[in-house]
């Protein structure tokens, strides 16, 4: 077998020739027969050396599975991001939903005692103090709980909202940096 530039390895799994190893090996076996190496230990040495060096330098074709997969993970992105996008639109509009409701029904609720209440206060002035006093604890409890719960619901949508901007801006930074293409050069591709 031949030693050096002209040597021929594409019969091994994803091996390159040799015009493409790291190593000369013919110039590599002459230096291990100078120092002492058999002729035929030299060259299987540098042989054996070549081959892994070869099957080791990534090829064309792994530039272009990885500039696929690439342009799969930016897809990805796109998904996500239009998912999140959707997600958090529709948590938006339930939980306008939700506190829509929720202030009726408070409203309701604060109709209706009023109401009760003004029936009251003509005959039993001071018996109903007592009771609005303890009325107005209670629904200040009430208040404050349902102020406290749609506060952490706000601040939950505003992490969802701070995480997509840290989404966004990383696709930005990778767009920026080139390891992955902007979304109009994958549209129009």
């Amino acid at each position: 077998m031949e030693f050096g530039g002209g040597t021929d390895y594409s019969s091994h799994a994803g091996a390159r020739t040799m015009s493409q190893t790291l190593i000369n090996t013919l110039r590599f076996a002459d230096r291990l027969k100078e120092a002492g190496f058999t002729a035929v230990q030299a060259e299987a040495l540098a042989r054996s050396l070549g081959d892994e060096l070869t099957e080791q330098l990534p090829s064309k074709a792994d530039f272009q599975d990885l500039r696929a997969d690439f342009k799969t993970l930016q897809a990805d992105f796109n998904a996500l991001d239009a998912s999140l996008n959707g997600r958090m639109d529709a948590l938006e509009s339930r939980l306008d939903g939700r506190i829509d409701t929720l202030e009726s029904r408070v409203d309701g609720r604060i109709d209706a005692l009023e109401s009760k209440i003004d029936g009251r206060i003509d005959a039993l002035e001071s018996k109903v103090d007592g009771r609005i006093d303890a009325l107005e604890a209670d629904l200040g409890g009430q208040i404050e709980t349902l102020a406290a719960k749609i506060d952490s619901q706000r601040v939950a949508f505003n992490i969802v909202l701070a995480a997509l901007g840290v989404l966004i801006a990383l696709v930005g930074v990778l767009v920026a940096i080139g390891l992955v293409e902007p979304v109009s050069s994958l549209v129009g591709a």
